[in-house]
C-alpha cells in the first residue's frame, strides 16, 4: 500500500495516545468515544496499525521506538519521546495489512467532519445585577482560553436594554424583574471554518424597591386618626408667603398606621406676626400623633394670642434691641419672649396631660417634639424668634451666603433617641437655652423640618449647621415655590416622596420665604 494511504487522523491519534495514558483533551475524547460508531472505527484503525507495525518492525523500525503498550497489555514509563514517537509512527505507519481502504477512507473522512463539530472550550460570560427603573450600564465580561469575538446577544429587547458590540456594554432602564437567562452568540478567533458558538448568561434584574412597598390607606375609625397627607399655604404680610406640607412615612404606609407629623401656620394681620410649626409624634408612642396635633396647632394658637396681647411694648423692646444690642435690651427682650413662649408652652402640655388623664393613659403615649418660630418685619429689619426642642431643623437661611440654625437638635446616643415637649421643657433655664432670636436686615427663608427631612438629606448633627447642605435643600425645594402658597404647598408635597434608602419616616416642612 502506498505512503497516500497512511493514516493522518486526529481521533486515531488521539485514541491512541490515551491507550498511553496520555490524555491531552479528555472532555473530547469522552465526547467522541460515547458513540459506538466512533468506537468500531478506532478500533478498527488500531488494529490495522497494530498488524502494520508487527509486520513491517524489521524493515521500518527499530525495537526501541516500537510503543509498548501497543503490543501488549504492559503499562511501561512515558516519556516525552514516546510521544514524539508514537505521533510520527501513528502518521507513517505502513497500513498493507488493512484489507478494505475505500472503508478506511470514509471512516477518515468521517472521523474529520466529526472533528470539525467538536464543542469549543467552556467559555463563560457574566453581566452585573441590574434593578427595574434603575438606568444600567454592564460591561459585559468573560473567560474563555482563546480569543473570540462576540456578535450579539438576544432576549434584551423584551427587558428593556440593549447591546452595544463595539464597547461590549448592555445599557438601558430594566423593565422586568427576575431571572432572565439570555443567549450569547460569538466566535474563536482562530477557527477557521467561523462556526458560530452560543452560551447562555444569567442576567439578574432586582425589583424596584420603591415598588415593594405598599401604601395602605389608615383606618379612619381609629383614635384621634388624621389625613395620611396634607398641606396648606398663605399669603403673609409684606410680601411673605407661608407654606408647610406634611406626608406620612413609607413606613407607616407599608402598614397602613397613621401619620404622626403635624404642622401649623398662622398670620395675624392685627399684629403683624406670622408663625410657623411642626411637630413628629414619637414612633414608640401609641396617640403621638394627636400629641403632635396639639403641639404644633395649640401652641401656635397661643403663642399668637400672646403676642397681640404683648404689643405695643413687645415691639418697643425689640425695635430698642435692634438698634443697640447690648446686654440690657438683650435681657429685657429675652424676659419677655420667655414670658410668651412659657405660656403658649404650657397650654400645650396641660391640654396633653388633661387629655391623657380622661382617656386614662400616660402622657408619654402623646409624645412630640415642636418647632415653632414667630417673624415680624420691622423698620431695621426681619426679627424671628423660635423654640426647639426633639431633632429636626430649624434656621434662617439666606442662599449661597449664611445658614443659622435657631437651637440644637437634641440627637440622643441611639437612633430615634430625642426630647418631647413635657413639663420638664419648662423647668430651671431650659426654656431659657432653646430659645433664639435673631434680627437680619433680609433672608431668603425660615425653614422648619422634622427629622423625616433631615435624616436623609442631612445625616448628621455637623452637616446641619454646614451651609452646603442647605444650599443643596434650597436647590431642591425652590423651584416647587410658586407666587400661589397653596399651590406650592401642593408641590412640595409631591417633593416629599424623594426616595433615601433607609429613611422611610414621615416627612413634614415648613417656611416663609418671598
Amino acid at each position: 500500500m502506498s505512503r497516500s494511504h497512511y493514516v493522518a487522523d486526529l481521533k486515531l491519534c488521539l485514541e491512541l495516545l490515551s491507550r498511553c495514558e496520555i490524555y491531552p483533551d479528555l472532555q473530547q475524547l469522552e465526547h467522541f468515544l460515547a458513540d459506538e460508531k466512533h468506537l468500531e472505527l478506532l478500533n478498527q484503525c488500531s488494529l490495522s496499525i497494530k498488524t502494520a507495525w508487527e509486520n513491517s518492525v524489521a524493515a521500518d523500525l527499530t525495537t526501541e521506538q516500537i510503543p509498548v503498550a501497543l503490543l501488549n497489555d504492559s503499562k511501561p514509563e512515558i516519556t516525552s519521546a514516546t510521544v514524539v514517537d508514537l505521533k510520527k509512527h501513528t502518521e507513517t505507519a505502513d497500513l498493507s495489512g488493512y484489507e478494505n481502504t475505500e472503508s478506511l477512507a470514509e471512516k477518515t473522512a468521517e472521523a474529520e467532519a466529526l472533528r470539525i463539530n467538536q464543542p469549543q472550550p467552556l467559555v463563560r460570560f457574566k453581566l452585573p445585577n441590574a434593578t427595574v427603573g434603575k438606568n444600567y450600564q454592564g460591561q459585559l465580561e468573560w473567560t474563555s482560553p482563546k480569543p473570540l469575538t462576540l456578535l450579539a446577544i438576544n432576549g434584551l429587547d423584551k427587558l428593556g436594554l440593549c447591546f452595544d458590540v463595539a464597547s461590549n456594554i448592555v445599557a438601558g432602564e430594566p423593565e422586568i424583574a427576575g431571572e432572565h437567562t439570555l443567549s450569547i452568540s460569538y466566535q474563536q478567533d482562530d477557527d477557521s471554518t467561523q462556526t458560530i458558538q452560543t452560551a447562555q448568561l444569567t442576567l439578574v434584574i432586582n425589583s424596584d424597591p420603591r415598588s415593594l412597598w405598599k401604601n395602605i390607606p389608615s383606618d379612619t375609625a381609629v383614635p384621634f386618626w388624621k389625613a395620611d397627607s396634607h398641606f396648606a399655604g398663605k399669603t403673609g404680610l409684606a410680601n411673605w408667603k407661608l407654606v408647610a406640607a406634611s406626608k406620612r412615612g413609607r413606613s407607616h404606609a407599608h402598614v397602613g398606621s397613621c401619620r404622626d407629623d403635624d404642622f401649623a401656620l398662622q398670620v395675624d394681620n392685627k399684629s403683624l406676626w406670622q408663625i410657623l410649626a411642626v411637630a413628629d409624634g414619637a414612633g414608640s408612642s401609641e396617640f403621638s400623633r394627636q400629641g403632635a396635633r396639639i403641639a404644633a396647632h395649640n401652641s401656635v394658637e397661643i403663642l399668637n394670642s400672646q403676642l397681640q396681647q404683648a404689643n405695643p411694648a413687645l415691639d418697643e423692646l425689640i425695635e430698642r434691641w435692634q438698634v443697640d444690642k447690648n446686654t440690657d435690651n438683650e435681657t429685657a427682650l429675652q424676659r419677655a419672649l420667655v414670658e410668651i413662649f412659657s405660656a403658649a408652652l404650657s397650654s400645650s402640655i396641660e391640654m396633653i396631660q388633661s387629655l391623657a388623664k380622661q382617656q386614662q393613659i400616660s402622657y408619654r403615649d402623646f409624645y412630640s417634639t415642636l418647632l415653632i418660630a414667630a417673624h415680624k418685619t420691622f423698620p431695621k429689619g426681619e426679627f424671628i424668634v423660635a423654640y426647639w426642642i426633639g431633632d429636626g431643623g430649624l434656621a434662617v437661611y439666606n442662599a449661597g451666603q449664611a445658614v443659622e440654625l435657631l437651637g440644637i437638635s437634641d440627637s440622643g446616643e441611639y437612633a430615634g433617641q430625642t426630647r418631647f415637649l413635657d413639663k420638664n421643657a419648662l423647668e430651671g433655664d431650659d426654656l431659657l437655652k432653646r430659645l433664639r432670636f435673631n434680627s437680619q436686615k433680609t433672608f431668603t427663608a425660615l425653614i422648619l423640618m422634622t427629622d423625616g427631612i433631615t435624616d436623609p438629606l442631612f445625616e448628621t448633627d455637623n452637616n446641619l449647621r454646614a451651609l452646603g447642605y442647605w444650599d443643596k435643600l434650597w436647590q431642591q425645594i425652590q423651584p416647587k415655590l410658586e407666587e400661589n402658597p397653596e399651590l406650592s404647598g401642593q408641590n412640595l408635597m409631591e417633593w416629599l416622596d424623594f426616595w433615601s434608602l433607609g429613611n422611610h419616616d414621615d416627612r413634614t416642612i415648613a417656611l416663609i420665604y418671598r
